[in-house]
């Protein structure tokens, strides 16, 4: 069950639309996010590269610039260890296009999710002294890597640990437990002082490289390049996008549209892609996004990596049609595990968990991680996905609000091999025995209410009809990048009429609504998700005759009449503008007045 609610917003909605020049469904919608003042709304709506925090409030910045700085003086070799996502691939690509035009001899490793894992680990280690590493730099892992720094040290090397992963802590929970490193970035440490905390690898080392060579006073050729990186990495490790975040990403976008400095290697992702349209967070987040985080899940990060390295166009296009390939092939993976989890869930005690702890050994712990997503997103309850790995048991966890993932897993770290992650995901290794006993624990001291487990839509204003206005659609696209923390504006409006619909899309499971309101004034919809409740909707209130003229696509000989929430786009079709909405989710109205 979903449980609609109307935000409640004390701010003088018509003073502030006066003020700022808005309209006062856009003033409320601001004020619903705690944006009141001209000045919050100026810094809102403008969000300005020149209004970054300053990046040497970071602990520790200062001695691994330092360290860079040497490593170039004395030739030292560096190696960027990074990680097998978008977050980890980009920060990589940041970090060594950086220091490469800086003058380091610098080289990369990214391990193998299969057969290394995540984070650092001693073969991994061993092989980067092989080929002769003087400074490991971690990137989007290694503030877990407690027993790893240690070993770097015994072989002689330094180490630099970029990461914004939270760290471990003492039994009282007042001391953070950091690895022994030379240098730690990571804004989560409650001994940085830096100002926001929910940066994500790639933007913090854009921020590192920026502060590198302003500190030894010379420019950056390819920032502009390296800061869509970071915008990428931003959009898809879905991280708080508010304050420098929002920054990021609105600047990124702008710098991608414009073609400026284009990568070779995203320009040939995009032409593989056969995008053309304007290119927005959906489109970093649904449709690059996944091609990078394929090539880690399903064969090796390292091939991402390559892809935004090349300088030949023609080689990059093969190398980006090579991710398109791959990312075909992880989603019936992922389609093909899904439906059996749901499907085990189902038929097991697991349904009646708070805390969902799914096994099985036949899911590719490349993709537990989306599952996991995919059935959190279903019975809106934390969940965590277990698959066989090669040597112990491999899990990713997704989580809710409410629910601080990192902090319950590593209240029962001595069930793992390895555990890391925030508060919305983590990732563990663990011996198959322990897993029934992490269920139960997991249950036994979970604290979540059934009104925390319950799913709240939470509407910004109810409007009708002769609200929705392109104006209005226009107005709110002010608040794009749209994200966590930065949701759409959600609109409701009660007792329309559904006045036609068909259903569209390779499984004809999108409907297409066109609804009329009292006034008689038509609004088209679509739900991308709506339709196995819709199909509930409609067997459970209507005969069967009835039924099958509906699931034919007609409503002509019934009134139905349904609560809708939803969001407003702008559709342009034949160089016409048309309001549409996006349905989130409806309900049966309770009454009928037209």
């Amino acid at each position: 069950m979903t449980v609609w609610t109307i935000r409640k917003c004390n701010v003088d909605i018509k003073k502030m639309s006066q003020d700022i020049n808005i309209s006062e469904i856009f003033a409320q919608v601001l004020g619903n996010r705690g944006i009141y003042s001209k000045k919050a709304a100026d810094l809102y709506i403008k969000p300005r590269i020149a209004l970054m925090h300053d990046t040497m409030f970071m602990k520790d910045i200062e001695k691994a610039i330092k360290i860079i700085i040497q490593a170039k003086d004395e030739n030292k070799k560096v190696f960027i260890y990074g990680d097998y996502d978008v977050d980890g691939v980009t920060s990589t690509v940041i970090l060594y296009k950086a220091l490469k035009q800086f003058g380091c001899n610098v080289d990369y490793y990214i391990p193998n999710r299969k057969y290394e894992g995540y984070g650092l680990n001693k073969n991994c280690i061993s092989a980067m002294k092989e080929r002769g590493c003087n400074i490991v730099f971690t990137c989007d892992n290694g503030i877990a890597s407690v027993d790893e720094a240690i070993y770097i040290k015994e072989l002689g090397m330094e180490f630099i640990i970029l990461d914004h992963h939270e760290p471990a802590f003492s039994e009282n929970g007042e001391e953070d437990i950091i690895p022994c490193a030379d240098a730690v970035i990571d804004c989560k440490q409650k001994k940085c002082g830096y100002p926001f905390k929910m940066l994500c690898a790639g933007a913090m080392a854009y921020k590192f490289i920026k502060a590198l060579f302003e500190y030894a006073g010379c420019q950056i050729e390819n920032e502009a390049e390296l800061f869509v990186f970071a915008a990428i990495a931003t959009v898809c490790d879905i991280v708080d996008l508010c304050d420098e975040n929002r920054i990021i990403v609105r600047n990124g976008l702008r710098i991608l549209n414009s073609g400026r400095r284009m990568n070779t290697g995203i320009k040939a992702l995009l032409e593989c892609q056969s995008l053309k349209k304007k290119i927005t967070e959906e489109t970093l987040g649904f449709i690059i996004g996944p091609c990078i985080n394929a090539s880690g899940r399903i064969e090796s990060a390292v091939e991402a990596v390559e892809l935004f390295l090349e300088e030949d166009y023609d080689k990059a296009l093969l190398k980006a049609k090579r991710l398109v390939e791959i990312n075909e092939e992880r989603k019936k993976i992922t389609s093909d595990a899904y439906e059996r989890a749901i499907d085990n869930i189902e038929n097991s005690s697991v349904k009646n968990d708070k805390i969902m702890v799914v096994y099985d050994e036949n899911i590719d712990e490349s993709v537990i991680g989306i599952v996991a997503g995919r059935i959190k997103e279903h019975y809106y309850r934390p969940v965590i996905v277990i698959s066989k790995g090669e040597e112990f048991d491999k899990g990713s966890g997704r989580s809710i609000d409410g629910y601080n993932m990192f902090e319950n897993l590593f209240a029962n770290r001595e069930l793992f091999v390895k555990c890391g992650g925030h508060a919305m995901a983590a990732g563990l290794s663990i011996e198959h025995k322990n897993v029934e006993v992490l269920r139960k624990r997991l249950n036994e001291n979970c604290m979540l209410t059934e009104k925390e487990l319950t799913e709240v839509i939470r509407i910004d204003k109810e409007l009708v009809f002769a609200d929705l206005t392109i104006e209005l659609a226009e107005e709110l696209n002010i608040m794009r990048p749209f994200g966590k923390e930065n949701p759409q504006a959600l609109f409701a409006t009660k007792n329309v009429l559904v006045k036609a619909l068909r259903y569209v899309g390779a499984n004809q499971n999108i409907i297409q609504f066109i609804f009329s309101d009292e006034n008689n004034i038509n609004v088209k919809g679509i739900s991308f998700r709506g339709f196995d409740k819709f199909k509930k909707l409609i067997e459970n209130n209507f005969d069967n005759k009835v039924q099958n003229e509906v699931f034919g696509g007609s409503v002509k000989n019934i009134s139905l009449f349904l609560d809708i929430v939803y969001t407003i786009e702008i559709n342009e079709y034949n160089n016409k503008k048309n309001v549409q909405l996006i349905i989130k989710d409806f309900r049966k109205s309770r009454y009928h007045i037209f």
